[in-house]
């Protein structure tokens, strides 16, 4: 995930996942400054585990709902 750094976005994302059984297996953050404006944006990267009966468009509708709320952009890798 990736946006305008601002309150509440890994309470807000971490809450998701685990009101919905995911587990954060790894996160990292970095706060940066947009060259032109000095915006602060804020990135996370995450490793989840999922149950196993959760379907993956079910995690990515979900994210995006949390992405919208917060105006970030979410980006899906899946792990091989």
């Amino acid at each position: 995930m990736e946006g305008i750094d601002k309150c509440g976005i890994v309470y807000k994302t971490s809450s998701y996942l685990a009101w919905h059984k995911i587990n954060i297996v790894s996160l990292t953050s970095q706060k940066k400054f947009a060259p032109q404006s000095g915006t602060g944006i804020y990135s996370i990267a995450l490793e989840v585990e999922t149950p196993e009966d959760m379907i993956t468009h079910e995690l990515r509708r979900g994210l995006h709902e949390v992405d919208e709320e917060l105006h970030m952009d979410i980006y899906f890798a899946a792990k091989s």
